[in-house]
């Protein structure tokens, strides 16, 4: 009986040591991954630097707070904006009831003159995370973004419905997924009689991020928007407030995949959807765009260097930064160009009363060499740039524009006749090309050499 009490004591002893052991190597572990992860943030973002950081372990729960400062103080001495990160770290292997190397509760606040303000407008903390760590490094997180309403200037106002959603990543690794919805938001200037609404955000995403360029991530995004409505009174010549132009749309679709290859980064988005033009109904329209050949090294560096520049805020360190770019400028942005970048809205169709129209654009840079660096950067894009633009547009569409612009413009709207007089004679210099019920035209610029639809056009704009 004795032997036995003993052998269950044994027991009971090796079991606490044991988990105390993994309690406290859960929180060196934890510790050092939550390090990592902070590491990785910074220089992320322009001008956004760690201006304090402190961390307190205790054996079953921890602290930490880590404050980034966005910008440098305003010339009024306000202070500037401060991001505060508070984390109350649980350590596992049994952390807040789960069996996770680590639970983390983190709140993030605003400070500063502005910061502070920012925070009073949510009904809670701006942000809310709550975190999962799993023994391999890798978390799950889950979001809550409380809802706000805010003056943006001159009598307007938006109000923000708040967000949720998950992400899921790997400690110390730039790779992730997210899954983030809203309600919406909605920005009223009544001074303006604008009013914009937004509805039912839905977005996801599995990808990366490239250093130094974290707005610029790898990996492919899909997501939703329920509606989207634009309210706003253009003004008239006069300076008067016009009458009301509506725009709204609804299931709105959209996507993007971003990859690189070679270190060129190359990108393509997406969006398609249905809607009404101040009551004319869009049956669908469908927007691509893409960019292609963008040089990832150079972009990382170019970031970098704004980082840096924006992150010190002493005034002679900050001088001798910007010096530096524009000694570097030219060549980073050479050093871009010679990788034939390209920027294209490769197409713009819409489909009203049973036509369809076409708008398509793409501009790039090809064919400069080392030496082109050595020339003024305007010398050099007016020989490798190049231009290409393109639409096809019902005969219809063009006479309804024209009438309701010089509605607006003149308070009358042209007859009829007038609008085909100024089609016929756009046909006749050669800037459209008449279709059937179309109208066409193509534009290109080439080796400083600008055509319409295949005939050369002086610079100065005027038909041969």
């Amino acid at each position: 009986m004795r032997k036995g009490a003993v052998a269950a004591i044994g027991a009971v002893v090796v079991l606490v040591a044991g988990y105390a052991g993994a309690t406290a190597w859960s929180g060196r572990v934890t510790e050092k991954r939550h390090a990592e992860q902070l590491a990785l943030m910074q220089g992320e973002v322009a001008g956004a630097r760690p201006v304090e950081r402190s961390f307190q372990r205790g054996f079953f729960t921890s602290q930490s707070t880590t404050s980034f400062q966005i910008g440098c103080a305003a010339a009024d001495g306000k202070p500037p904006l401060r991001v505060t990160v508070a984390d109350t770290i649980r350590n596992g292997p049994i952390a807040g009831g789960t069996v996770a190397a680590a639970v983390i509760d983190s709140q993030v606040t605003l400070g500063g003159s502005e910061g502070e303000r920012i925070n009073a407008m949510f009904t809670g903390a701006p942000l809310k995370v709550h975190t999962v760590v799993g023994f391999g490094g890798g978390y799950t997180s889950t979001l809550q973004s409380g809802a706000a309403t805010m003056p943006i200037g001159d009598g307007a106002e938006l109000a923000w419905q708040g967000l949720s959603g998950t992400v899921r990543g790997q400690s110390g690794s730039r790779a992730f997924s997210y899954a983030l919805k809203s309600p919406g938001l909605t920005i009223l200037d009544p001074a303006r009689g604008t009013k914009v609404t937004l509805a039912g955000l839905d977005v996801r995403a599995e990808g990366g991020a490239v250093k130094g360029a974290s707005l610029l991530g790898l990996g492919k995004a899909q997501g939703s928007l329920d509606a989207m409505t634009m309210e706003l009174k253009l003004p008239t010549p006069a300076g008067e407030a016009g009458a009301p132009v509506v725009v709204s749309f609804t299931g709105l679709a959209f996507a993007s995949d971003t990859q690189v290859a070679s270190e060129l980064l190359a990108n393509t988005s997406t969006v398609t959807g249905a809607g009404v033009v101040n009551g004319a109904k869009i049956d669908r329209f469908e927007m691509q765009a893409s960019m292609k050949r963008l040089h990832a090294p150079t972009y990382q560096r170019l970031m970098e260097k704004l980082t840096s520049a924006g992150a010190d805020c002493g005034t002679a360190a900050k001088e001798a930064v910007a010096a530096q770019m524009l000694e570097t400028l030219q060549a980073d942005v050479m050093a871009l160009l010679q990788h034939n970048p390209e920027f294209a809205l490769d197409k713009l169709t819409v489909e009203h009363a049973g036509q369809r129209g076409e708008v398509a654009y793409s501009i790039s840079v090809q064919g400069l060499t080392a030496a082109d660096a050595q020339q003024p950067l305007m010398a050099a894009l007016m020989r490798g740039a190049r231009l290409t633009a393109s639409m096809r547009l019902p005969v219809a569409w063009v006479r309804r524009a024209a009438a309701e612009g010089a509605s607006r413009l003149q308070g009358t709207a042209p007859a009829p006749a007038l609008v085909d007089v100024m089609v016929e004679e756009a046909t006749a210099k050669g800037f459209v090309v008449r279709d059937g019920d179309y109208l066409t035209s193509r534009v290109e610029f080439a080796a400083g050499a600008l055509t319409v639809n295949g005939k050369g056009l002086p610079m100065g704009g005027k038909p041969p």
